[in-house]
């Protein structure tokens, strides 16, 4: 039903759909998409909803919702905090002004979630509140680094000559997503302190005296200024870089990452296909090595090298065989078994082959199945969420007949 109206796509169908959402009586799960569904009302995704199909809603007309949306927002915010986080983003789209009072309220209530204090925040400041400076400087000093982080931003586009001592507290003293905000903020900042305050730490990184948690967010402030100096202080850094090390280029993913982020690529996204060749805890494909305990025995410059190079060092046993058949076939893939007559071969897309050794006219080592351009599908924020996921990947694991052990 909700798909149904969603596609149809009038005024009609947004208020049925708004009632949805509102209707306390209606699952959760379901009222969150009825709100997911009125934010992409004027700008659908071509994937259908239901099925994930490509299905592009053609000569859509753009409809007026804020009368639709407004007169529910006080029941969404009346409901679980998963429902009022989603509706402070509806809100915040369709200007609902009148729901400012309130997410101002949450904002300061330490007793709810903080994504939703925090997602109160960015909905005042996309609301135009009149107070919002206020709220800011109240958020910086609350205990919940998210919220600091968020206030800090906010703060900045209203009063930047007040944020930027607080910033570079940030950067001194803060939590590490606390340092990453605050250099994010500062690029965003017209100031020439601001800029002033990234030639300083520009500085410190040419002299490696910057933390490594930090040097991926510092190294784009820096360039997202624009700044010749700036520019300049990068050169100097970039010419600093082992140049015989296969991972130089990315030294500054190995650390300050976000885990979560790193699970949601590495079990999300189409075109990096993770699951598809690895397994964690039982979850993935078995083409490539068990990733379930490799933070156990392994640290982050041999992930990050294994991403950014993986024919450096391929783990034992998933090394690639290329054999030519008497019959002028040829078969890549990894051998998951083999004995004096015979040996099973599982390709790319994890298609185990039985194959007669006697069929076989020659028989040679290929590459890792690690696919080398997969590196060109990450931007380096990626690789260092992916990094820090994979770091903490520690579950043990029972030794198998086909060895999944990262050796060299």
């Amino acid at each position: 039903m909700l798909n149904a109206n969603f596609r149809r796509g009038t005024a009609e169908n947004a208020a049925t759909v708004a009632r949805i959402a509102a209707d306390s009586n209606v699952p959760e799960a379901l009222r969150l998409e009825a709100i997911e569904e009125l934010n992409q009302w004027n700008d659908p995704s071509p994937l259908d909803r239901v099925l994930g199909r490509w299905q592009p809603l053609e000569n859509r007309s753009p409809i007026e919702l804020t009368g639709i949306v407004g007169p529910i927002v006080p029941d969404l915010f009346q409901s679980s905090e998963k429902i009022k986080e989603a509706g402070t983003g509806l809100a915040a789209k369709y200007g609902i002004k009148a729901a400012a009072p309130q997410l101002a309220e949450m904002v300061v209530d330490t007793k709810r979630p903080v994504d939703v204090r925090v997602a109160s925040l960015n909905a005042l400041n996309k609301l135009g509140y009149a107070s919002i400076a206020d709220v800011a400087r109240t958020a910086i000093k609350d205990q919940q680094p998210a919220l600091r982080v968020t206030g800090r931003n906010v703060l900045a586009k209203h009063d930047p000559p007040a944020a930027l001592p607080a910033l570079e507290q940030a950067i001194q003293q803060g939590t590490t997503v606390e340092k990453q905000g605050a250099l994010a903020t500062l690029a965003e900042m017209p100031l020439p302190a601001a800029t002033e305050v990234l030639i300083r730490w520009m500085q410190q990184l040419v002299q490696q005296q910057v933390p490594a948690e930090i040097q991926l967010d510092l190294l784009k402030a820096a360039k997202a200024k624009q700044s010749p100096e700036l520019d300049q202080l990068i050169a100097r850094f970039n010419a600093t870089r082992p140049q015989d090390d296969p991972i130089g280029g990315y030294l500054e993913t190995l650390s300050g990452g976000n885990a979560e982020r790193g699970r949601e690529i590495f079990y999300g996204r189409s075109d990096t296909s993770c699951r598809r060749c690895h397994m964690i805890r039982n979850n993935g494909g078995e083409v490539g090595p068990d990733l379930s305990g490799i933070g156990i025995d392994k640290d982050r410059r041999y992930l990050l090298e294994a991403i950014v190079a993986p024919n450096k060092a391929i783990a034992k046993g998933f090394e690639t065989a290329v054999l030519a058949m008497l019959d002028g076939k040829v078969l890549v893939g990894i051998i998951r078994k083999e004995t004096d007559t015979e040996l099973e071969l599982m390709d790319a897309k994890g298609t185990v082959i039985r194959v007669v050794k006697a069929d076989i006219d020659e028989r040679a080592s290929g590459k890792s199945a690690m696919p080398e351009e997969i590196v060109k599908q990450l931007s380096k924020d990626d690789l260092r969420d992916l990094v820090e996921y994979l770091s903490q990947q520690k579950q043990k694991q029972k030794q198998k007949a086909t060895s999944t052990k990262h050796e060299r």
